[in-house]
């Protein structure tokens, strides 16, 4: 079985340990039996996709000019109030 390595990539799963969860839970839910694909394939197809979403979230960050690092909360919008006159019109 190919082991993921550590990355620093953007987009990129980091350890064995969610990979491992996944071809155990694939496993013993029997998921690899319908396209008769071996459970360790599966978990890499399916951390190939969450990497790839990763990315994508990432350049859609960066699109919008927002900070594109995990872990940095968005800033909250711009709440601006309106006087009763104004919501009246």
């Amino acid at each position: 079985m190919e082991q993921m390595g550590e990355h620093n990539e953007p987009g990129t799963v980091q350890g064995n340990d969610l990979k491992d969860a996944l071809v155990s839970a694939l496993n013993r839910c029997s998921a690899e039996n319908p396209s008769n694909t071996p459970d360790w394939i599966l978990a890499q197809y399916l951390l190939g996709c969450l990497a790839a979403w990763n990315m994508g979230v990432q350049q859609r960050e960066t699109w919008y000019g927002r900070d594109a690092r995990p872990g940095v909360p968005m800033p909250r919008p711009r709440v601006v109030k309106r006087t009763a006159t104004e919501s009246a019109s």
